[in-house]
């Protein structure tokens, strides 16, 4: 392999292979800048999270069913 014959792996036993996300497996990696990018392409931008919490809302308490025992739940609370 690549690695090996340029010396940039630093796994060192047959465990190391294994598919820890946590563990560093080449040399000469901006880990902290990889996990920041990770993070970052994971995050939900603003208009992403507007549309899934209307989505959420809608296929909770569209259903008329669900709309009227809730609104029953409120007006028991409210006695």
């Amino acid at each position: 392999d690549y690695c090996i014959e340029h010396d940039l792996s630093l796994i060192t036993s047959h465990d190391s292979y294994r598919r820890n996300p946590t563990e560093t497996k080449i040399k000469g990696q901006d880990y902290e800048f990889l996990h920041w990018a990770l993070e970052e392409s994971e995050r939900r931008t603003l208009p992403n999270r507007v549309r899934r919490q209307v989505r959420y809302l809608v296929r909770r308490y569209a259903s008329p069913r669900r709309a009227v025992n809730k609104v029953r739940r409120l007006l028991r609370m409210g006695r």
